[in-house]
């Protein structure tokens, strides 16, 4: 931390390459849970949800650096944070694979737990790697 610019430029270029390593995993957890389509179907359907993703996540993080909140509505944010995704899962896999709800909301679960699994460890690695 003796230069905390190399520091920010090193974290600011693992972050998009972390960004377009979710945008793979989620088209390869998108191809297990829908094997009958083409794996480029599935990166566009990807590459989609990653860009509607991406602006209300952005206003969840900006809010959470510049509003002084209490514990509990930090965490109340988190959650919102994860039944919004959840929520943009089961109707991008409705709206782009034609599912039902029943077959969107089973598949909603292994995707999401597959997702924030990955993302746990893109997170870990991308804090290790602006360590080094």
């Amino acid at each position: 931390m003796n230069n905390p610019d190399v520091v920010e430029e090193r974290a600011a270029a693992a972050a998009s390459q972390a960004m377009i390593l979710m945008v793979f995993v989620f088209a390869l957890l998108s191809a297990v849970l829908h094997p009958r389509r083409r794996l480029i179907e599935h990166a566009v359907h990807a590459l989609y949800f990653h860009a509607a993703l991406l602006l209300p996540f952005a206003a969840i993080i900006i809010s959470a650096i510049y509003l002084p909140l209490p514990l509990w509505a930090g965490i109340g944010l988190a959650v919102t944070t994860v039944l919004l995704m959840a929520g943009m899962i089961l109707v991008f896999d409705r709206g782009f694979y034609g599912s039902s709800w029943l077959g969107g909301a089973l598949r909603l679960i292994p995707l999401l737990l597959g997702y924030v699994t990955a993302a746990v460890f893109v997170a870990l690695g991308l804090i290790l790697f602006t360590a080094i």
